[in-house]
This record gives structure tokens, C-alpha cells and sequence, in this order.
């Protein structure tokens, strides 16, 4: 048993209720009890700024069941109090985020990393990064979303908030789009990436924005100066 003055301090702290983690299991039967709960946490977060961690167990058994649904669209509907988020998701679900994000903005958004299952090929990432509006969107962390030529060639076309981002993790095909992304980021501190060819990574300059980073890393290996 817990006291009433406990009870109302910690019901009254908002930051207590501002760390939400929400795992969806494939096989698990979908129950209201799920959205009751994650309705209830958010609510006693009010206006804080939350840091969200949405996983799925990435079973055979994927679809986007109705409750998770809802769950998930009412996560979407704080979107403007999103100050860190973590994703590893299923297509289906992450379709959902792409186009119910759309318009949305998300002012307190600092940090985003995305994590795609190993065995799906995510060429829907920058559909997906498009729809992040976050002005002061400083860390990304795509490192678990291997990505081809062709992929990150449309993500660099994006207009995202390059010259905010201070840590940036990317998995590409290529080297030397690699060091471009680096090049789009003229205030980034840490740099990390993983690429397949990796004997082709010291035939391209090194980006002046490279220059300042206080951390780089190149297939787990530190870049020297």
C-alpha cells in the first residue's frame, strides 16, 4: 500500500510518466487493456517531453492488428511533445508512422533512431524521414537500416535539418555517399558509418565538416586525422 500523499506526488510528476516503452507481439492477441494503459501514461505526462521506444518481437505474424492501431495512432497524436524516439518496427507499421506523420510537426524532436528488421530491404526510408518535420532534430541513427545507392542517394536529396544534426549513424552501400552525408552536415560532432566496400573508403577527400567531429567511425574503426 502506498500513501495518498505518495500517491498524489508521483501521479503529479509528469516527468515520471515521460519514458514510454511499448513492445507489440505478433502472435499476442491485441487487447484494449494495452491502449487504456498507454492512454493513461501519456496523459499523466502532459505537456513533458517524451522518450518513446516502440518495438515489435518481428514474429513470422506482422500484420498491423486493429488495436495496435489505435495504440499507435494515439502515440502519433502527441506528436508535438516527441523529444526522442526509437523504432523498430515492421513495414506495416511503419507505413502507418510514414503517412500519419505527414503535416504533423514535432517541435522538441532531438534524437530519431530507426531500425528496420535485418531481412526486409528498407527502401522506404527516406519516405519515412520525409515525414519527420523536427526543426531541431539533432542525432539520427539509421545504422540498422542498411541501405543501396539508390536509397541514400533520395535521402540526401531530402530537405531535412542537415545543418542541425550533431550525431549522425548511417549503414550505406557506399563510401563515398557516406562522406556526402557527412558533407551535408557542416555542424556534426559524431560520425559513424558501415558500408560494404570498405577498401573504397580512403580514396574520397575527407568533408570539411569531418574536420571539427569530435568522434568518427568507419565499420567500427576510428578515422584518424
Amino acid at each position: 500500500n502506498v500513501c495518498r500523499l505518495w500517491r498524489d506526488a508521483t501521479l503529479s510528476c509528469r516527468s515520471l510518466w515521460s519514458n514510454l516503452r511499448v513492445i507489440f507481439f505478433g502472435q499476442d492477441v491485441a487487447s484494449p487493456r494495452r491502449y487504456r494503459g498507454v492512454n493513461e501514461i501519456i496523459s499523466r505526462a502532459g505537456a513533458h517531453p517524451l522518450t518513446l521506444a516502440l518495438w515489435h518481437d518481428h514474429s513470422p505474424y506482422e500484420k498491423l492488428r486493429k488495436q495496435n492501431k489505435k495504440v499507435l495512432n494515439l502515440i502519433i497524436s502527441r506528436h508535438l511533445f516527441w523529444q526522442s524516439v526509437d523504432l523498430s518496427l515492421p513495414d506495416a507499421y511503419m507505413a502507418l508512422l510514414s503517412r500519419e506523420m505527414q503535416g504533423r510537426p514535432k517541435p522538441m524532436l532531438r534524437s530519431l533512431r530507426v531500425a528496420w528488421p535485418r531481412w526486409r530491404w528498407p527502401s522506404d526510408v527516406p519516405r519515412f524521414m520525409k515525414s519527420i518535420s523536427a526543426p531541431n532534430l539533432c542525432r539520427v541513427d539509421l545504422g540498422h537500416c542498411p541501405m543501396d545507392q539508390k536509397t541514400c542517394e533520395e535521402l540526401l536529396s531530402l530537405s531535412l535539418p542537415w545543418a542541425m544534426l550533431e550525431s549522425f549513424i548511417i549503414h550505406c552501400g557506399s563510401p563515398d555517399l557516406d562522406l556526402a552525408f557527412a558533407g551535408h552536415t557542416p555542424n556534426i560532432t559524431e560520425f559513424e558509418a558501415t558500408h560494404y566496400k570498405r577498401h573504397l573508403i580512403n580514396r574520397s577527400p575527407l568533408p570539411l565538416s569531418l574536420k571539427k567531429v569530435r568522434r568518427a567511425r568507419f565499420d567500427g574503426s576510428a578515422l584518424e586525422h
